[in-house]
Order: C-alpha cells, then sequence, then structure tokens
C-alpha cells in the first residue's frame, strides 16, 4: 500500500497532543512508581531527570508515552526506555532500543518490546538506501537532529513504512520531540 507525504505528514501532526502539567505531573510519577517498585523493569540504567512525556492520538486512542534517556558509558551507543499508558494512565507496554552507531556507518540496535527482546540487528548503510531512507535520513542530518534519533529512525522505522498507519507512530516514537522536523522531512522526501 503506498501513500503520499501529504497522508504521512498528516498522521504525524495529529498524533502528537498537548500535554498538560497535570498531565506531565501524573505520567512522570506513574513512571517512576512502575520502575521503583519494580512492575517494569528497564535492561538499561534509566536517567529519571530527564525524562519527557508526550500525548499521542493513535487511530482514535489517546496515549501517554514517558521518554527516558539510558545511561550508556559507551561512546557512540545511546538508549531510550518508552512507558506507553492508555488516557487513564494504565501502563499498556514497554519500549526500549540500544542504539550502537559503528565506524563504518552501520547501525546495531537491539529492541525490547514489555522486556522481551525483540531484535538484536545490524542496518548497513546499503540497507537503509535500499529501504528508501536515505532521504529522509540525510534530512535528519541537515537539521542537526541527533545521532541517536536518526539511528533510531533507521533501524526502528524502515520495515515499519510500509503502510502510513505503522510509519506515522513509528516515526512520532522514534524522533520523540523532533516531530516539526520529522514532518518537514517527510513532506520533503515523500
Amino acid at each position: 500500500m503506498s501513500f503520499t507525504a501529504e497522508d504521512l505528514a498528516v498522521a504525524l501532526r495529529e498524533s502528537m497532543l498537548e500535554v498538560s502539567e497535570d498531565e506531565i505531573k501524573q505520567a512522570t510519577q506513574e513512571s517512576k512508581l512502575l520502575i521503583e517498585d519494580g512492575s517494569v523493569e528497564p535492561k538499561g540504567d534509566i536517567k529519571f531527570d530527564s525524562v519527557t512525556i508526550s500525548k499521542l492520538n493513535i487511530s482514535g486512542k489517546i496515549k501517554f508515552v514517558a521518554n527516558f534517556p539510558i545511561n550508556n558509558s559507551k561512546e557512540n551507543a545511546h538508549g531510550k526506555y518508552v512507558i506507553q499508558f492508555d488516557r487513564n494512565l494504565n501502563q499498556e507496554a514497554t519500549r526500549e532500543i540500544h542504539i550502537y552507531l559503528q565506524s563504518n556507518n552501520n547501525v546495531r540496535y537491539i529492541y525490547y518490546e514489555n522486556g522481551a527482546l525483540v531484535k538484536d540487528d545490524l542496518v548497513t548503510q546499503d540497507g537503509i538506501e535500499v529501504q528508501g531512507f536515505s532521504c529522509i535520513l540525510d534530512c535528519l542530518k541537515e537539521h542537526k537532529v541527533a545521532n541517536w534519533i536518526y539511528a533510531a529512525v533507521a533501524a526502528a522505522c524502515a520495515p515499519a513504512c510500509a503502510t502510513v498507519v505503522g510509519c506515522a507512530p513509528c516515526l512520532t516514537f522514534a524522533a520523540s520531540g523532533q516531530a516539526s522536523v520529522m514532518i518537514s522531512c517527510v513532506n520533503k522526501c515523500f
């Protein structure tokens, strides 16, 4: 199924909603409680003081997403731990991604969903180009988007972008906090 840049840009814009201060506070508290009491178990060391909260409309359902950066002592290694909630702040899912940028421009990524390993893979520059993402990735570099976000988009979203339904949530998740740049790049490239 093919879709236009406009379809994808609209889906991205519509998925990002305004978050109130009260919602940020509640989602942050709930996230920290789940981690501290062991209800969710990140594989990496979480940066509690750097959490960001997003509010999304995914297929007509309101979701809150808590994004925690992961401390990583290795150079060119980045990570993110995400807790997804429903509109009532009931935990629905967790996702964790570890990105390792290699000197040969390849990206190794390890992806967990709900604590289970989903993928431990290597994406080569050739693979990115074959999957049609070289334009988006070049655009992200032009906007000086952080390397780990670039890598997350390359590694996680290429397979999801066969349809606009799969692509918009993936790009929103992977680009966390960079939605306007992502929309601009989608408009330029598709």
